[in-house]
């Protein structure tokens, strides 16, 4: 797995929000390995870009959003068919958070903050933010 987390300020580096980023990482990635990447960007344009590079990249992309008073979040997960396919329903990604607390002894509960956050597969008419 690849976590992407860069920002200069508010806004990621304009190199690493293209198609032709995506597609390098992708050349790196196993044939079960996926990128997440952090997508709480400033404005909705800014996340429509990361979205469009992310949807002509790779075969499957979920969205990860929350918001609530103190924070917004917004992670999407891109990879194949067979990075994704454990990750095709709420209810198999809270599962899966549930071991990995329990595996991990996570301080906080993953699966409660994914169940909040889950929003499931990106499309290009996708609205969601």
């Amino acid at each position: 797995m690849i976590f992407i987390d860069a920002f200069v300020e508010e806004a990621m580096p304009v190199h690493m929000n293209t198609s032709q980023f995506f597609v390098n990482l992708r050349g790196v990635l196993t044939d079960d390995g996926c990128v997440a990447t952090n997508g709480n960007l400033p404005t909705s344009a800014s996340c429509d870009i990361l979205k469009q590079a992310l949807l002509s990249t790779f075969e499957v992309n979920i969205l990860f959003a929350h918001n609530n008073m103190t924070e917004n979040a917004r992670v999407i997960i891109s990879g194949s068919r067979l990075s994704m396919i454990s990750m095709d329903s709420l209810a198999q990604v809270v599962q899966k958070a549930q071991r990995l607390e329990s595996d991990a002894c996570l301080e906080f509960s993953l699966a409660r903050l994914l169940s909040v956050a889950y929003r499931g597969l990106l499309t290009g008419n996708t609205t969601n933010q």
